[in-house]
């Protein structure tokens, strides 16, 4: 089962060529170039020798037992395919990816890849599908699919499929959760994978690990390893949080977290009781006591003004006001599964933060506070500051990422050695380095300054003069006959030179987007 970057499933038709070819395909690549060979023929295209060559060398890592490999290889050289062949070889792979995009091109690309994605992207059953899956309550949840219930067939080939109860009510987060658990290949984003492995949870045991973009894994990593203390937590338990600033003591926040890890857990059994009654009045049963359709009672559909009504009585949880069928003494506009969800994911960070400082204290920095204090006529005020604390390096992580796996392959398109290492703590001497040089001749990569304007910050305007656009013009009429790239540091410098460009020129350029296929589109 396969979902799209909004988390629809998608249903797919099925030729007699494609179940030709799944028969074919259900056998075991005879050796690593077979496996590449029959990516070629799955996607209908003969491998290039460029990938032939990678492929080899990683042939060779392999043999010598590296467990590390290192690829960096120019766009267009179809690195995917790299990844895929291997995947296939080794019978069992996660990949990750920096953006949705790059995961469905995984996916729309290898059929029997499987995507997971983050809880924004679906919504939730609880709510009558109002809010989406990071405002659910998922403990004990009616509509959670149950593991033993997915099978998998043909595990580890092409013809690799998962079925599961067709029930008619089933969380779309968790189903696809389960599938990509079940799956031997699956692709995720990097901020999804790296939620699942910090929050404890067990994840499958696979043979490959693929690292996609690799040049941005260290900002990925302490972006996810970060951690913002929120003084509205610490005042929802009866904790207020000290008045931190960039040259705070990271033994002071140390003592905030424990102190806060510590009354979250006493307080965490009388919360769950309130969130079973709030559960109960968020229900179909106990909403339509207050509010329903007489057309689909509380079904809510689209373009029903009665539905509508009962959609804004959810979406602005009127019904945690309601003291009629509960009895709790608690308010639950204030103790309900929403804080308590919160409260938990919260703590969960916490839990991370506590495991990186004691790994290793010192390599944490505050980088941002966001002062929110706020007077609410007390004798004191309320400390809602927001505090940005992260790991200055990674070293300490990256045996937790890819301890589990047999072998990691990182892939970018352009990347260092020696800088990857410093930023992994990796020993130069434990990756297998593979630098595949450009397409590009040598001599068509001199670097000329060219006489213009000095680029200032400022407005589109003046960033990109008139005159810079003269400048790609007279270059694309030199080389009427070639290709070339032009680099630029936002999307709004390309719609500028694409808006102002020469219309005859404008077909000669070809803008690429984060996440797009760069090799199919070029």
């Amino acid at each position: 089962m396969q979902f799209d970057s909004r988390g629809n499933r998608i249903r797919t038709g099925t030729s007699v060529s494609d179940v030709d070819f799944k028969k074919a395909s259900m056998r075991e690549p005879l050796s690593l170039m077979d496996s590449l060979d029959l990516v070629g023929k799955y996607a209908g295209k003969e491998p290039t020798e460029k990938q032939r060559d990678v492929i080899k060398k990683i042939q060779q890592a392999i043999e010598l037992g590296y467990k590390k490999i290192l690829l960096s290889a120019p766009t267009g050289t179809g690195k995917s395919w790299i990844a895929i062949a291997l995947s296939l070889y080794l019978k069992s792979s996660t990949v990750l990816t920096s953006t949705v995009l790059l995961q469905d091109q995984y996916k729309n690309e290898f059929g029997f890849f499987n995507t997971v994605r983050g809880k924004k992207r679906f919504l939730c059953e609880q709510s009558n599908r109002v809010f989406d899956c990071t405002q659910g309550y998922c403990n004990d949840c009616a509509y959670r699919p149950q593991p033993e219930s997915y099978t998998i067939f043909k595990r580890g080939t092409m013809a690799e499929t998962i079925s599961g109860d067709d029930l008619p009510r089933k969380c779309p987060y968790y189903d696809q959760i389960e599938i990509g658990k079940k799956s031997s290949f699956v692709a995720y984003s990097y901020a999804s994978y790296l939620s699942h492995l910090l929050s404890g949870e067990e994840m499958p045991k696979r043979k490959l690990l693929v690292c996609d973009e690799a040049h941005e894994l260290d900002e990925e990593l302490a972006n996810q390893l970060a951690t913002n203390l929120n003084g509205f937590y610490g005042e929802i338990l009866g904790i207020e949080m000290p008045k931190f600033s960039v040259d705070s003591n990271i033994d002071s926040i140390k003592n905030y977290v424990n102190s806060f890890s510590d009354t979250f857990q006493k307080r965490e059994s009388v919360m769950k009781n309130c969130a079973e009654h709030t559960l109960f009045l968020q229900s179909e049963d106990h909403i339509k006591k207050h509010h329903s359709c007489i057309r689909h009672g509380v079904k809510i559909k689209d373009n029903c003004s009665s539905c509508g009504r009962v959609r804004e009585y959810i979406k602005t949880k009127e019904f945690l006001k309601c003291k009629e069928h509960v009895d709790c003494e608690n308010d639950h506009r204030y103790i309900n599964h929403f804080v308590l969800n919160d409260l938990k994911n919260y703590t969960t960070k916490m839990k991370i933060l506590q495991k990186g400082l004691s790994s290793s204290d010192q390599n944490y920095i505050i980088t941002d506070i966001q002062s929110k204090t706020q007077d609410q006529g007390r004798n004191r005020p309320y400390n809602f500051d927001e505090i940005t604390i992260k790991p200055w390096h990674i070293h300490w992580f990256m045996d937790e990422l890819t301890g589990n796996f047999d072998i990691t392959l990182f892939m970018s398109a352009t990347i260092n050695l020696e800088l990857f290492c410093k930023e992994t703590g990796f020993k130069k001497d434990e990756v297998f380095f593979i630098n595949e040089d450009s397409n590009i001749p040598k001599e068509n990569r001199k670097i000329v300054f060219l006489k213009t304007e000095y680029v200032e910050s400022g407005d589109t305007e003046s960033v990109l003069p008139q005159k810079i656009i003269a400048q790609i013009e007279a270059i694309l009429k030199i080389r009427a006959e070639q290709r070339g790239v032009i680099l630029l540091t936002s999307y709004s410098q390309m719609d500028y030179i694409l808006e102002n460009i020469a219309p005859h020129l404008k077909s000669r350029l070809l803008p690429l987007y984060k996440g797009q296929d760069k090799g199919e589109a070029l």
